[in-house]
């Protein structure tokens, strides 16, 4: 559990940083930017790890 708690605060320090590069990647993941900062970041972990999308 550690290990895979560790790995999601890495995870969450690759997310991206400015809105400008949110935007992108909710145009690619074809996300409302009407949602919540939180459930955006969320939606990008899960896609992170069922490898739909990489960051950078």
């Amino acid at each position: 559990m550690t290990e895979e708690k560790n790995r999601i605060i890495l995870s969450t320090q690759m997310l991206p940083e400015t809105k400008a590069e949110l935007e992108v990647i909710a145009a690619k993941m074809k996300w409302s930017l009407s949602q919540t900062m939180s459930e955006l970041v969320t939606e990008a972990i899960k896609a992170y790890y069922k490898g739909t999308i990489t960051l950078p």
